[in-house]
């Protein structure tokens, strides 16, 4: 009877024409009415509880980072896994255990931000640490602020070539094309 179902209401939603103006919210609540309609509330919820879960929580998720703003850090983070707890509901522990962690890890930075940007650069440097340890573990956060390193380091080496390079142009301008080439060459190395 279940599998019966279902299939019927793939089959009606594929003849199912909808407004090509709607928006994701419109066409979103006309399939959970039809998921109902066909299948019943208790069927619909065990197959599509799930996602429709997450579809609530995205649009929960967005209006509570634009209404917590006045909170501090601390109580968006803990409201906001609240809300988690609540619009998952019995799917909370599933959701979670499927969740990217580096989205978390960006959520809470954001959560946290004006209150990131409040704290001395050494300060900001230490929570963000912490929140790197917690998200990704010390092993995978120390690997992270050495990529981080490298990267700041290479950026700066490019950097100092571009302003010697161009310095040497400006001032050898007189040079023939190949042996600026050369000279850049030996710069780069």
């Amino acid at each position: 009877k279940l599998f019966r179902g279902y299939f019927k209401y793939e089959n009606e939603i594929r003849q199912m024409e909808t407004n090509p103006n709607m928006s994701f919210e419109e066409r979103y609540d006309l399939l959970k009415k039809k998921r109902r309609e066909i299948l019943k509330n208790e069927n619909a919820e065990l197959i599509f509880g799930m996602e429709e879960s997450k579809v609530e929580f995205m649009d929960a998720g967005k209006n509570f980072i634009s209404s917590s703003k006045k909170m501090s850090g601390n109580e968006r983070v803990k409201n906001y896994e609240a809300l988690k707890r609540k619009v998952y509901g019995s799917y909370y522990d599933v959701a979670i255990q499927r969740e990217d962690k580096f989205e978390n890890y960006q959520i809470e930075i954001s959560l946290r931000d004006d209150e990131l940007n409040k704290l001395s650069s050494q300060e900001k440097d230490l929570k963000i640490r912490n929140l790197q340890d917690k998200y990704f573990g010390k092993d995978a956060a120390e690997q992270i602020r050495k990529a981080q390193s490298e990267s700041i380091e290479q950026d700066k080496k490019i950097s100092e070539y571009e302003k010697k390079s161009q310095e040497f142009l400006t001032q050898n301008a007189n040079l023939s094309e190949k042996q600026k080439e050369e000279k850049l060459k030996e710069m780069r190395t």
